[in-house]
């Protein structure tokens, strides 16, 4: 993982927040705080049930640490809030982009994102995806990031667009709850360097992204 230094957060309600790598020893802290989105979030992909066991968390952000084109942010509240602590405090946020691994596709990837329900509506989601972003600009090998949504999610939606992310396509249905409604998936991206030579993005969303029947 890319280098990065420790981040000071102000939220909207005052709040301060740090925002650093994960660690391997944060993992029982992080396994709790998957818990509170799974319990509270109608977008949390992974269930409570499903929430892999704390060493092979640790396993996942040991091999983050070790490639130079992934990173595993935690937002950290120092306050004693509900839930398993850090060293330095309470999981609130998290997110997470690793380059796709073949290396004629290593040029992009995937970031996932998550804020603990004490600390919704605050602002943090947007900080932690600008600082994402930020460190993205300035890699020397990633051009591009990319994003899947619930389609009805519209606040995530709407924070995307507002950064700049514009649909790509969408995979139908993609998403099934335990009600058994279905979603799809809205797949976005976002060039953080310039676009190769030749591929003017309007023309092309115009030929090939999505659209109504």
């Amino acid at each position: 993982m890319a280098s990065i230094s420790p981040i000071t957060l102000t939220l909207r309600d005052g709040r301060t927040v740090v925002v650093r790598p994960a660690q391997p020893d944060d993992t029982e802290a992080y396994a709790d705080y998957l818990r509170d989105i799974a319990r509270t979030s109608d977008y949390a992909v992974v269930r409570e049930d499903e929430i892999r066991p704390a060493e092979k968390i640790a396993e996942r952000f040991t091999e983050e640490l070790a490639k130079p084109d992934a990173i595993a942010l935690i937002a950290i509240d120092p306050a004693e809030i509900p839930g398993t602590r850090t060293r330095d405090g309470v999981v609130i946020g998290d997110i997470s982009f690793s380059a796709r691994s073949p290396r004629v596709m290593r040029h992009h990837g995937h970031f996932g994102l998550g804020v603990r329900s004490t600390h919704r509506g605050l602002g943090l989601g947007r900080a932690l995806l600008v600082t994402l972003l930020d460190w993205a600009t300035v890699h020397p090998t990633i051009e591009k990031v990319c994003l899947g949504c619930f389609a009805d999610n519209e606040p995530a939606l709407a924070l995307y667009r507002s950064l700049g992310f514009r649909e790509e396509s969408r995979r139908m249905a993609e998403f099934r709850d335990d009600a058994g409604r279905h979603f799809d998936d809205v797949q976005m991206f976002l060039w953080v360097k310039p676009p190769p030579p030749g591929l003017d993005v309007n023309a092309w969303l115009a030929r090939f992204g999505p659209r109504s029947a």
